[in-house]
């Protein structure tokens, strides 16, 4: 291929990139202030300053928005938990480690906290990067006897449901400092693990997640509010 050609190619790849994103980022910021179901097309397109028609070059609707906006979060924060997974052999260890991990980022960062528990994230769309990789090691738990024999999407829900329940109470009462530790130590005695066990997993130490990726929602939510660096 021409290389002038595949230049602009790639300039047009970014710059459709970097739009979606900003589309993506002004619904985040909206969502932190109002219901996303009173948000509409001319809120986004006066946060994110582009015309009506730049917004449905990238979605149909508002609520297309925010299901995309949910994939993407997910995405995002599961590179990082994907990295820290690689840390932990034992699958116990990382449902326990990662749950508590996710819950800790949204109080942390409430931009994402507030949407998550407006549009019902995490639920049980397993095409949320970051379930899919908590499914998988609830799975395991399950086929090596570490909790009981329940079907994983009764497991699933109830995962999701007390992360969504504990990121509302955490961000009503932040920061809600080891909050976290008690909602895990719940979800796996709902689980079937023993008592001892739950009581040493819940509170196992969680590694330090690598920076967010830089080109992304995740490094618009760092810029605004200056969080610092993962290093």
């Amino acid at each position: 291929m021409d290389t002038k050609i595949d230049h602009r190619i790639r300039v047009g790849a970014h710059r459709r990139h970097e739009m979606q994103v900003r589309l993506l980022f002004s619904g985040l910021v909206l969502a932190s202030k109002k219901s996303i179901h009173e948000i509409d097309v001319e809120d986004v397109i006066e946060q994110a300053d582009v015309s009506r028609g730049t917004f449905y070059k990238y979605f149909p609707s508002v609520r297309a928005l925010f299901r995309e906006l949910s994939l993407q979060l997910a995405e995002e924060i599961a590179i990082d938990y994907d990295l820290i997974a690689l840390q932990m052999p034992d699958p116990l260890w990382r449902l326990s480690c990662i749950t508590r991990g996710v819950m800790r980022l949204t109080v942390d960062i409430p931009l994402i906290g507030k949407l998550a528990i407006q549009n019902e994230w995490p639920s049980d769309n397993f095409e949320l990067s970051i379930l899919s990789g908590l499914a998988k090691d609830l799975e395991l738990c399950i086929e090596s006897n570490k909790v009981d024999k329940a079907s994983l999407s009764i497991g699933m829900g109830l995962i999701g449901g007390s992360i969504r329940s504990g990121i509302f109470h955490m961000l009503k009462n932040a920061p809600c400092t080891g909050y976290e530790d008690m909602v895990m130590y719940h979800i796996l005695i709902g689980l079937g693990v023993a008592k001892e066990t739950a009581e040493i997993v819940s509170k196992l130490p969680i590694p330090q997640p690598p920076p967010f990726p830089q080109d992304g929602v995740l490094a618009k939510i760092e810029e605004l509010v200056n969080l610092p660096k993962n290093e």
